[in-house]
């Protein structure tokens, strides 16, 4: 796409023009010399050698080759349509060469413009005898024939001359057919250039661009079109130098364009070219500096969970990450800060078993325990993550509520009662508790054992874990929402699961698919822990079993989280009481018998989560029988563990054992969610305080 100018010309215009004067000048002269000779002049005798360097015997050779062809040269010429004697000439302006045979029939013109490649063909023995060379032209589709090969029968110097002349000549018209064709500024206004120019653009953002573009015609001049097609070109092609020299020669300059539409064309750029902006000029500053273009990019890459409100400018909230990894005016990092905020629900039976945490909603599920008034129901909580405050809550069964799963507008849920049940968001209340918008129970599907993890796939179907008295493993249910009854099970311990027991369940982020669901197995003889990888495409699901304990017996793989495709993380449980934690790393590309990584913490691990590449980890830290809960980060990339904040100063237990008191955590990019007995932490995310780490 050429930048537009003023008056119709554009660069690609001017270098041609330039191409033209620079490389076909002496072709103008040799043909003047040639033509200017009459036929029955002598000149001197074409040299006997035709050495590279020496332009003198180049220009006479061609100068008598073209005065020779121009009246016409019997040579003999072959081609694919045949070959034979015929009379070879050229019109006085070497546009074409025009092969007459010397029967009188089959006369045909070969357009010179449509050669594409002349050579001189040696035949063998050239040093030691006079033999003629062919001359070898490849010429392309011309005068309703196809492609075509010539060669014709000439002596070398003339041969050598005569390739000159036809690359030469091909080469003029070619560079002059291309200046003399019309060019789309001709008949059509700037304006209308524009907006047929701009939807070329590939991006997300292309017709509103174009929409921009039109709703503008007419108040914008056509320089400014101008101006702003050159922009976008520059823009999309990455060819932006960092300079703010004249872009033509005509005056118009880069920064001659719309302020207003400098939003929509650095969308079609990535962040760190936007950046590489900044120090152009203040005019470019101040166009790339815009609010809007840093939302997009907020936008693009963390959706409605972009943290815009904690930071005077978007620019910034992209620079710490979300406002997780905030950094000071230099290189040196600053530990993010928290509002944690306890809460105690009035409804909250028991211990909560599972949690899930999005911008939108935090789902808990608890218990159904035993009080002195008989029997409470477990509970399903939807509440806001910003306040706490209740969305919904439903009484769900008289049995414990074991797992929970969040879809876009969908929960689901399962527990011992060996259900698995289905809630879909709703406009209105579906329960009678008064709130105008929850979620309403949509469908409720049995299953033979209970159900003690699940996860919800993107191809509408639910995978269940099951389990059978104190937690032992049952094997998996994969549930078409659908068609429930048209449902597959995976018995523990059969071929299908590779011969193991199934004991936790995850999908990676960002791609929860029946291709890619990840399990822990247990070996039944050894009782070896495993991360496998299952694809319920096929008739066996188990297509990556890879060993993790087999040098440490009598620990188990629990919790199982999966970070990004194809990492996966498990806490190394051991049955003694552990001072630390420990989270090791598994990665499907490379299977080994050695863990990729291990990841050590001060503290037993409780429960931990993954987000954007890093491990978000909530241990305990036993001191005289009451526990400090304190949330650690492991970053990966740095193996580097801090602690955050402290969630719990003090925390007891009620009597419960380690085992038995179940702390649940979760965490999105606005923040955390961390449930212990009957109490509640939020933390959400504040403005960064910039101290130093």
């Amino acid at each position: 796409m050429g930048n537009c100018g003023v008056g119709g010309v554009d660069d690609e215009e001017v270098q041609l023009r330039g191409c033209c004067k620079s490389a076909d000048g002496e072709l103008d002269k040799w043909k003047a010399q040639a033509l200017s000779e009459r036929p029955g002049e002598q000149g001197e005798r074409l040299v006997s050698s035709f050495p590279s360097d020496s332009s003198a015997c180049k220009k006479e050779a061609l100068a008598r080759l073209v005065k020779s062809f121009a009246h016409g040269r019997q040579l003999d010429v072959s081609s694919f349509n045949g070959s034979g004697q015929c009379e070879v000439r050229f019109d006085e302006k070497l546009t074409q060469m025009t092969l007459v045979p010397i029967t009188g029939q089959g006369e045909w013109s070969v357009p010179l413009i449509c050669v594409i490649d002349a050579k001189v063909d040696s035949p063998p023995g050239l040093g030691r005898y006079s033999l003629n060379a062919s001359v070898r032209l490849r010429v392309g589709p011309h005068s309703g024939r196809g492609p075509d090969t010539l060669l014709l029968q000439l002596g070398v110097e003339e041969g050598e001359a005569m390739c000159l002349l036809m690359r030469a000549a091909a080469r003029h018209l070619q560079k002059e057919a291309a200046w003399e064709r019309q060019r789309a500024m001709d008949d059509e206004s700037v304006a209308t250039t524009m907006i047929r120019t701009v939807p070329k653009l590939q991006g997300p953002l292309a017709d509103l661009l174009l929409n921009q573009v039109k709703r503008q015609v007419s108040d914008l001049s056509g320089k400014q079109f101008e101006a702003h097609a050159e922009m976008a070109a520059v823009l999309h092609t990455h060819k932006l130098r960092r300079t703010e020299a004249p872009v033509k020669e005509s005056g118009v300059r880069l920064l001659d364009f719309p302020q207003d539409m400098a939003p929509f064309v650095c969308q079609f750029l990535r962040s760190e070219e936007v950046l590489a902006l900044l120090p152009v000029s203040r005019r470019v500053h101040a166009m790339a500096m815009q609010q809007e273009v840093w939302r997009f990019f907020c936008r693009r890459r963390w959706g409605k969970s972009a943290n815009l409100h904690l930071f005077d400018h978007a620019k910034d909230c992209l620079r710490d990450q979300n406002g997780w990894f905030p950094r000071e005016f230099g290189h040196s990092r600053c530990l993010p800060s928290f509002q944690v905020r306890h809460v105690k629900p009035h409804d909250l039976p028991g211990l909560t078993m599972d949690m899930r945490m999005t911008h939108e909603d935090l789902v808990m599920v608890t218990e159904a325990p035993s009080t002195s008034r008989g029997m409470r129901k477990a509970r399903m909580l939807v509440l806001d993550p910003a306040d706490a405050s209740y969305k919904d809550h439903v009484e769900v069964s008289e049995s414990t509520i074991n797992c929970c799963d969040m879809a876009p507008g969908r929960i689901c849920i399962g527990g011992d009662d060996s259900k698995v049940r289905l809630f879909r968001r709703s406009s209105g209340s579906c329960h009678g508790n008064g709130n105008q918008s929850g979620y309403c129970l949509a469908e409720s599907i049995s299953c033979n054992d209970t159900v003690n993890d699940l996860r919800l796939v993107r191809e509408d179907a639910v995978v269940a874990l099951k389990t059978i008295r104190n937690r032992h493993p049952a094997g998996m249910d994969l549930i078409h929402l659908e068609r429930p009854d048209a449902r597959r099970s995976i018995a523990g311990g059969c071929s299908e699961c590779g011969g193991k027991f199934l004991h936790a369940l995850d999908c990676f982020e960002q791609s929860c698919s029946l291709t890619n669901v990840v399990c822990t197995g247990e070996h039944p003889v050894t009782s070896c822990f495993s991360a496998m990888l299952f694809d319920f495409r096929r008739s066996l699901p188990c297509v990556l079993d890879v060993p993790v304990t087999e040098n440490n017996l009598g620990t188990m793989l629990w919790p199982l989280r999966t970070g990004r495709f194809p990492q996966v993380y498990a806490n190394l449980l051991h049955e003694g009481r552990s001072s630390h934690g420990e989270i090791t790393m598994v990665d499907f590309r490379f299977p080994s018998l050695k863990p990729a990584m291990h990841c050590k913490l001060p503290s037993p691990i409780e429960d931990f989560r993954c987000l954007e590449g890093s491990i978000y980890a909530v241990c305990a830290d036993t001191n005289l029988g009451r526990s400090r809960l304190r949330l650690h980060r492991f970053s990966p990339g740095a193996c580097m563990t801090e602690c955050l904040c402290t969630v719990a100063e003090a925390y007891d237990g009620r009597g419960r054992t380690s085992r038995e008191d179940l702390k649940v955590f979760s965490v999105c990019p606005g923040g955390f969610a961390i449930a212990y007995g009957n109490e509640l932490a939020l933390g959400s995310l504040q403005r960064p305080q910039r101290w130093m780490v």
